[in-house]
């Protein structure tokens, strides 16, 4: 609108939404009070770099340093595309849309798309990685790790769910009395872990355990006659129920968080779960996992 102002055409250069600025492209996307929310709710999650003029190059220059990970930028894309899409609606409907319904929207339209070229390029399959650390998983998808404990006659059972900005988006565990053996155990935890997934409407996900030969089995490399092989069936007839399930192997050490809860998780009678937490005894390794994302 200011642009047409200065042209010398008859039109209000004020934000359509707001009514407190001069609209730029620079306000509608960084600074209007309903684009500010949007932002805050998005995975992001960074301070709004907000330029002083008004330039809109030089605020896509300052939000390109800020998106250190690996496909946040197509992120940043998605809700400048929402931003303007809220206030067309605005602007000749006259209907405002809340911005958390704009930033979930945007983040699930990326999500189909996403989904759907994986579904076109790759079927559920596994492999292993080298790294060291845990890794998140790419915009738009969730990762699940999984671990067990054994002790005696007695298994611990320990899942995390974490977004691609390592932030924990559920967590659970529990045990079960039962003699079998650790690949078995594993192949438990994996189900376990699914399942509580699957409940809270996650259906974008990679799954991670530190368990090689079940990583194998997951891949369908070889087949056993075993009841550990009933329970990979189940995981595999599970997993069909996501939008995209995708089965990694990698190391103990990228896999400490679910470790922890697995061992604490032995004593327990019942399962317990925390939603958008963790326990509190797992903070400082879902911290540093978080760290190492930024070094």
């Amino acid at each position: 609108m200011s642009t047409l102002a200065k042209r010398g055409l008859k039109v209000d250069p004020r934000c359509p939404q707001c009514g407190e600025a001069m609209e730029t492209t620079a306000h509608m996307v960084a600074q209007c009070s309903d684009s500010k929310l949007l932002w805050v709710h998005s995975p992001v999650r960074t301070e709004l770099f907000e330029p002083t003029g008004s330039s809109f190059a030089e605020w896509c220059i300052e939000m390109s340093k800020k998106c250190k990970l690996s496909r946040m930028w197509e992120i940043v894309m998605m809700l400048i595309w929402q931003a303007w899409n809220m206030r067309n609606m605005w602007t000749f409907e006259k209907k405002r849309m809340d911005p958390l319904r704009a930033c979930n929207k945007s983040m699930s339209l990326l999500g189909e798309f996403e989904a759907a070229l994986e579904r076109d390029q790759t079927p559920v399959v596994a492999h292993e990685t080298g790294t060291e650390v845990w890794q998140p998983p790419r915009v738009s998808l969730y990762k699940l790790n999984t671990d067990a404990a054994v002790r005696e006659d007695r298994i611990g059972l320990g899942m995390v769910v974490r977004d691609c900005v390592g932030d924990v988006m559920m967590a659970a565990g529990m045990s079960i009395t039962t003699d079998s053996s650790a690949l078995r155990a594993e192949a438990e935890a994996v189900r376990f872990g699914m399942r509580y997934t699957f409940d809270a409407g996650l259906r974008h996900l990679e799954v991670e355990t530190d368990c090689s030969p079940l990583a194998h089995l997951l891949k369908k490399q070889k087949k056993e006659r075993s009841i550990t092989q009933a329970i990979v069936d189940d995981i595999l007839a599970l997993a069909s129920n996501f939008e995209l399930c995708v089965f990694n192997f990698a190391k103990r050490s990228c896999n400490k968080v679910a470790h922890s809860i697995a061992k604490s998780s032995l004593p327990l009678d019942e399962a317990l779960v925390w939603m958008e937490d963790h326990p509190t005894d797992v903070l400082p390794l879902v911290v540093a996992d978080k760290a190492f994302l930024y070094e």
